[in-house]
């Protein structure tokens, strides 16, 4: 590559970034950092669940061993920088084989728009997660198989066994090496159609490799009996889980994938129609022309005079197929994208890599993020891993894991993966997290978070003692008289799932609380850890017992001490709310009327 090719392959590299950036905070982390520590700590795979009581010593198919080691060893050196790192590399990674392929049909002039619009596409997969490998690998796969494609050979028994090596490693990061396999699929297909049957066999010899290593694996098979198992559970998982539902283009994050997507259909359907009216003598020479050929990266490739001709058998049956795909699962949408931005380069016009062209795609380029920044702002600017993390929380039940550990908890979806880590060494077993294992639960968690008898269900099912989930918002207001004065008082909603004559608060914080079933404690173990007044949400409350002389003031400055002994022990979860009542309860006992005692 020329000195102008590679600044202008680093400007457009550039621009690409910024969309690259989102912090880390997807809530599965922690349990893939889980995974991690034990393999790392026992020195053998994990192969069943050891991280809840529900389904424990249960079979885990754990097909993600191999990413999961690598996020252990990052975080223990480097902690959330390391795999921030980590996360930004395997993605901008993902740039260079899109440029490759942009090279392979002299389109690097459209560079500067084509790597900005894919990072913003790839906005879903933007944090942490073992998909990154996937995407990384898919992408090079597409841009090897494109290659071989347009220097019109078949695959060498060199290109077999380095196709095997490719899968097999794959596998044991991600099982989105079996999408890598449809792709080649349909590369074959494709091949042997427009071949008209020559080299079908060393098409056949690469796909039976490719298929056969993702069982070089300590699972085996599994991989494939699991990937049956999410498509038999599909409707359930679009239902329950948002990531798995199908794309909404009103969803400003996947918004850019379905452009593409869509883009990339509507050109490949005008090109074909281009094709058939050239054929029945109505279109002008070019119209709706497909540029298939080889350009400045494509040295070996088979030279095709007319340049123009219908789009490729492979791009055809992989766009349609992944398109399909994505459809109904959002999740799919990196795939997709990454097909339809690979498969566009013969459909854009020849465009020189100059500094003019460059600064219009520039241009247009900031628009589109100065767009996107508002809804995605979050995404970029909140701390790693606090989304779905609660320092506070975590000291309080370490440091009551005697009298706490051996409970039955429950605890909500998104929150399972940081239980399991952060109190899971203390002794504590989490009820569900995000794996696969505890799908069949969808059904009882979306139930009982919006009908209390679903809710009372499930609690006498699972008999659970200890409660360990976000608090909740907002509540109705009730009237109640105080010393002759009627007083508005707050009840939570968290007091219709957990009442206070069954259940005590135990401690909270502003992302979750810990409530106990009354019966499970000592009666003086309660009495010594129970929230009395300063319960979430009931601050307020509290303060008007506290005036009406209801609520002794010792009571009441002794839990605060104990709320702020663990909420303050992190600068970064701290929300002050604790410290500035305790000002209004000094101010309020002061004023005329007031009864503190």
């Amino acid at each position: 590559m020329k000195s102008s090719g590679r600044v202008f392959a680093f400007f457009a590299a550039l621009l690409a970034l910024p969309p690259l950036l989102a912090a880390v905070n997807n809530p599965d982390i922690f349990w893939h950092l889980s995974a991690g520590r034990r393999m790392a700590e026992t020195g053998a795979l994990v192969r069943a669940d050891f991280l809840s009581w529900t389904l424990a010593g249960e079979p885990w198919t754990n097909f993600e061993w191999l990413a999961q080691l690598i996020y252990h060893y990052l975080f223990s050196a480097g902690g959330w920088t390391a795999l921030f790192l980590l996360k930004t590399a395997l993605l901008a990674a993902c740039l260079f084989p899109l440029w490759r392929i942009l090279r392979l049909h002299g389109r690097e002039g459209w560079a500067p728009a084509v790597l900005p619009f894919f990072s913003l596409a790839m906005l879903p997969m933007a944090d942490l997660r073992p998909d990154n490998f996937s995407i990384l690998f898919f992408l090079t796969l597409l841009w090897r198989l494109e290659a071989l494609r347009l220097s019109g050979g078949v695959p060498s028994l060199r290109q077999t066994a380095a196709g095997a090596l490719f899968f097999a490693v794959w596998a044991n990061l991600h099982p989105g090496c079996l999408f890598g396999l449809v792709l080649a699929g349909f590369y074959a297909a494709g091949g042997v159609i427009e071949g008209r049957g020559r080299g079908w066999r060393g098409w056949a010899g690469l796909l039976a490799a490719c298929a056969a290593a993702p069982l070089v694996n300590p699972n085996g098979g599994e991989l494939y009996r699991v990937a049956f198992l999410h498509q038999a559970e599909m409707g359930l998982l679009e239902r329950e889980i948002a990531e798995w539902a199908a794309p909404d283009i009103t969803v400003a994050y996947q918004a850019p994938g379905i452009i593409l997507m869509g883009a990339a259909l509507v050109a490949m359907l005008w090109s074909v129609a281009g094709r058939r009216a050239r054929n029945s003598g109505t279109a002008a020479t070019g119209a709706g022309g497909y540029a298939d050929g080889p350009g400045t990266d494509c040295g070996q490739c088979r030279p095709d005079p007319a340049r123009r001709r219908m789009p490729p058998a492979a791009h055809i049956l992989a766009l349609a197929f992944f398109v399909w795909a994505a459809a109904s699962h959002s999740r799919n949408l990196m795939f997709s994208a990454a097909a339809a931005m690979a498969f566009m380069p013969p459909l854009l016009p020849a465009l020189t890599a100059g500094l003019r062209a460059a600064a219009a795609q520039a241009a247009a380029v900031l628009a589109a993020f100065a767009l996107a920044w508002g809804p995605a702002r979050a995404s970029f600017t909140a701390p790693h891993g606090s989304a779905f993390s609660s320092p506070p929380a975590g000291a309080f039940l370490r440091a009551n894991a005697g009298e706490l550990s051996r409970l039955k908890l429950f605890n909500t979806w998104n929150w399972g993966a940081w239980l399991g880590y952060a109190a899971g060494p203390s002794g504590y077993r989490i009820f569900a997290d995000g794996r696969y294992l505890f799908h069949p639960m969808l059904a009882e968690f979306a139930a009982a978070r919006t009908d209390t008898g679903a809710w009372k269900e499930m609690m006498e099912k699972y008999a659970f003692e200890l409660a360990v989930l976000p608090p909740g918002t907002g509540g109705e207001l009730e009237q109640r008289e105080l010393n002759g004065r009627k007083t508005s008082f707050v009840r939570p909603n968290h007091a219709r799932y957990f009442p206070q004559e069954d259940w005590a608060v135990l401690f909270w914080d502003r992302n979750l609380a810990v409530f106990v079933r009354r019966s499970s404690l000592s009666p003086f173990r309660l009495n010594s850890m129970e929230l009395r007044y300063l319960r979430p949400g009931e601050l307020g409350n509290a303060l008007e017992l506290a005036r009406a002389g209801l609520a002794p003031l010792p009571v009441l400055r002794d839990e605060a001490r104990r709320l702020l002994l663990f909420q303050e022990s992190s600068a970064a979860s701290a929300d002050g709310s604790v410290r500035a009542w305790l000002e209004s309860l000094e101010k309020a006992c002061r004023e005329p009327g007031a009864a503190c005692r």
